[in-house]
């Protein structure tokens, strides 16, 4: 583990356009995540998860840079503070190769959930899908459905009720 005391991600890591693997996990960076990285289009596998999770150090209010990852197959942003971020659906939409997504402890709600439902047809790749310890409340969205592939999914410590498991059905 890293320790990189709460300082920026660097704005150069997003120059390095080779690099297929980018974990920067447990690293203790802090602020907003640079749109730089969005430039690694070459990446199969980004993590930025962990930081600590009582206190969301990463932040993201805008995920429109992640279009340009269109490479990209995980994806772990656990523990990034996604609470009010824009284009979340574009995490879904604009990564068609996309298969394993973890946003546990983001900070996300249903008005999040609402934005994937126009992308329901792009969740058909994912095998894995991790959101726990968000602030869901209500049904299971109907999106679920259409994740055919899906083969793991957490939906643990939140507050879902009237819970239909016939969603996940296929």
């Amino acid at each position: 583990m890293n320790d990189f005391q709460e300082s920026r991600i660097p704005k150069f890591i997003g120059s390095l356009k080779e690099l297929t693997y980018l974990n920067l996990s447990y690293a203790k960076f802090s602020g907003i995540i640079p749109h730089h990285i969005g430039n690694l289009s070459n990446l199969i596998t980004l993590d930025l998860s962990s930081n600590d999770y009582n206190e969301n150090l990463l932040i993201i209010h805008d995920m429109a840079w992640i279009s340009g990852l269109s490479s990209l197959e995980h994806l772990n942003l656990s523990w990034v503070n996604l609470r009010g971020a824009k284009n979340l659906d574009m995490v879904l939409y604009m990564l068609p190769l996309l298969k394993e997504l973890w946003l546990l402890g983001c900070g996300l709600s249903n008005v999040n959930l609402g934005a994937l439902q126009n992308v329901s047809t792009s969740l058909s790749n994912i095998k894995h899908l991790n959101l726990a310890r968000n602030s869901f409340k209500g049904q299971l969205p109907h999106f679920f459905q259409n994740m055919s592939s899906l083969q793991f999914l957490d939906l643990s410590s939140r507050r879902m009720t009237n819970l239909n498991l016939v969603i996940l059905t296929h």
